[in-house]
């Protein structure tokens, strides 16, 4: 099976990740756990995928670290669409 195709949305950002922080070294233990790698490597140079990994990986974590703060339930970071708050409208 052929890998995924990349949206030019996706490639553009995988590039911002790349020149902002691709001097960032992982180990070899960072590596295997986060792609599954068994060798030191500098962010730059992972693939694409290797890469988007990672992003979904500390994205994800970033985002615990805010449920864990306390500031997730903050109203500004979750607003519904305007079908759902028709509904919860409606609801009252």
């Amino acid at each position: 099976m052929p890998p995924a195709k990349l949206s030019e949305a996706v490639k553009a950002i995988l590039e911002a990740t790349r020149r902002t922080i691709g001097d960032i070294e992982f180990s070899i233990e960072h590596a295997e756990i986060l792609w599954g790698g068994s060798k030191a490597v500098k962010l730059a140079d992972l693939t694409d995928i290797q890469l988007l990994q990672y992003c979904l990986i500390s994205t994800h974590a970033e985002a615990q670290e805010m449920v864990e703060a306390g500031i997730a339930s903050a109203p500004s970071l979750i607003v519904p669409n305007r079908e759902t708050r028709r509904k919860l409208e409606k609801g009252r």
